[in-house]
């Protein structure tokens, strides 16, 4: 539908109007499968506008205003969609919520982002949410006495006793029991989507992006991504986080549709990319790599045409050439965050199978610019030399809400987003390498983990490698943590000796230590390795 670039030209434009166009040319595309009032259903443009309306009109009958934040605190549901354009219709922005997150988390949230009303279930997966939620607001009223309790809508029956927690509290089918709302303002420019950051070094920041910037970002994705109607994503990675969002917003925006999967099951999802014909998958390599094993090694998967994956645990290269294999799969490296979009960039169909088994890309956008900087006094740095990526377009957020030191730290003076991840120019895009907390100096050189890893990982017998540096009183000092094949006892001894023998000696790693399992934790984009705790036993030994 190439009149929905159309969209572009008026910046008011948001999400609702792209809605309402799609319903108007196009009313029974189904735009979403899955869970609804706790049955499977298939939902269609004419059908989400209806109810997102309806939803729109119930939440103004309960206090909820433009300019004010709702919290979504449920799994990939139809419900999730539903609540995204009515809050889109009404100028309303979204905090999503991961379902894992507990009583700090939430109390976190709500010290940096008053919200006006959380939306969550009355059951999923035995979770306490009311009890959580009222820890959460326990801990905040504790601090401060300016908090004001949000209203609660559930998605299913209302507890007894959550007016214990909240003054007001309502079911999801009740506010759907309204008459449409008429959306007669444009909100385009107003605040949309609020995304937690990793908070792997800090508490948790907030990053927001616009109504207009999110349509934008959606038509450049579905580009990237090769999207045509007819297309099917499977939905796996949350919505609250910025990887699943963009990537269910690109099929969408690219004449697709969503499979949308409550909860993450490796055996269920290969089966679901046969069922459903699923087109395009996203995620982080430990995700990926979970289903793609799942597959029966004669399964054709005939309409899996492409993907986007993470390097969260050094298994990205490896996958890429799995799907390439197996079933003329093209899989991307990406590249993004919840400061700037994920797939702000990703490696095209052209690219090499090991071109494509890296983190980084080219950006989807062309008003999305991207430099490397010397990370300590934010010049560019010469042609092909490594530096921190910075950023700067529609993309990329103006501030952390309500956090203005953490914003101040973020840009540089001539205004540059400082994502704080070491890169160079290659291979017609940008490389990403990794954090630049995980870099390396060793002995004077500047060492990427990677270059290490990919040694150790020519070991038959090594499956995983991770590697981390501690700081001592003599330097700098690299620790390889590896997991053998069936666990298979390590020879550290002989491995070191080989190691010392092929390595530069300033990249030879103090120890090689076995482990049985990586630490690791699941956030809204994925599972990553938990590097601290590696350097936790590194400490230790």
């Amino acid at each position: 539908m190439n009149t929905d670039h159309k969209l572009l030209d008026d910046e008011s434009l948001g999400l609702i109007d792209w809605l309402l166009h799609v319903q108007s040319t196009d009313p029974d595309r189904v735009l979403a499968s899955g869970i609804l009032d706790s049955e499977y259903v298939q939902i269609t443009a004419s059908e989400l506008v209806a109810k997102s309306l309806k939803l729109a009109s119930g939440l103004l009958s309960i206090g909820v205003s433009p300019g004010s934040t709702l919290g979504l605190w449920i799994p990939n549901r139809i419900e999730w969609l539903i609540t995204q354009f009515a809050c889109s219709s009404l100028g309303v922005s979204i905090m999503g919520i991961n379902t894992r997150y507990r009583s700090h988390e939430i109390a976190h949230l709500f010290k940096t982002v008053p919200l006006s009303v959380i939306i969550l279930p009355n059951n999923f997966l035995s979770i306490d949410f009311l009890g959580t939620l009222g820890d959460a607001i326990n801990e905040v009223e504790f601090s401060t006495n300016l908090f004001i309790r949000p209203s609660l809508v559930f998605v299913g029956e209302v507890p007894e006793d959550a007016i214990s927690i909240s003054n007001q509290a309502f079911s999801f089918g009740q506010l759907l029991d309204h008459a449409s709302h008429n959306p007669t303002q444009r909100y385009g420019n107003s605040l949309s989507n609020l995304f937690t950051t990793s908070g792997s070094t800090s508490a948790p920041k907030v990053a927001g992006h616009n109504q207009h910037s999110i349509v934008r970002h959606s038509f450049a994705g579905a580009k990237a991504l090769e999207v045509v109607p007819g297309d099917c994503i499977l939905a796996v990675l949350p919505l609250c986080g910025v990887f699943g969002f963009n990537s269910v917003f690109a099929l969408l925006f690219g004449g697709g549709r969503a499979a949308l999967v409550e909860t993450f099951d490796a055996a269920h999802a290969a089966k679901q990319l046969v069922e459903l014909s699923i087109t395009h998958v996203v995620g982080g390599d430990e995700m990926l790599g979970a289903i793609f094993n799942e597959v029966d090694s004669t399964e054709k998967l005939p309409a899996l045409r492409r993907g986007g994956i993470a390097n969260f645990a050094g298994r990205s290269k490896e996958i890429v050439v799995m799907a390439n294999e197996r079933w003329d799969t093209i899989i991307s490296g990406v590249y993004g965050s919840s400061e700037l979009f994920a797939l702000s960039a990703i490696w095209p169909l052209s690219a090499s199978v090991d071109v494509r088994g890296l983190g980084g890309g080219i950006v989807v956008d062309a008003g999305i610019e991207v430099r490397i900087a010397d990370i300590d006094t934010d010049e560019p740095t010469p042609d092909g030399a490594p530096g921190e990526l910075q950023f700067r377009g529609y993309n990329v957020i103006g501030e952390y809400l309500n956090n203005p030191k953490s914003t101040l730290a973020a840009f540089s003076k001539d205004g540059w987003f400082k994502t704080g991840d070491l890169g160079y120019i290659g291979h017609n895009g940008f490389v990403y390498q990794c954090r630049a907390r995980e870099a390396l100096r060793l002995r004077g050189f500047l060492v990427e983990p990677a270059e290490i890893e990919e040694f150790i990982l020519l070991d038959p017998a090594i499956d995983e490698v991770h590697v981390v540096g501690l700081d001592t009183e003599d330097g700098t000092k690299a620790f390889a943590f590896v997991r053998t094949v069936q666990n298979q006892k390590l020879d550290e001894k002989q491995m070191m000796a080989h190691t010392k023998k092929h390595l530069a000696s300033y990249k030879v790693p103090e120890r090689i230590i076995q482990v049985n399992e990586f630490p690791t934790t699941t956030g809204t984009n994925g599972t990553k390795v938990r590097f601290e705790e590696l350097r936790n036993i590194a400490k230790s030994l």
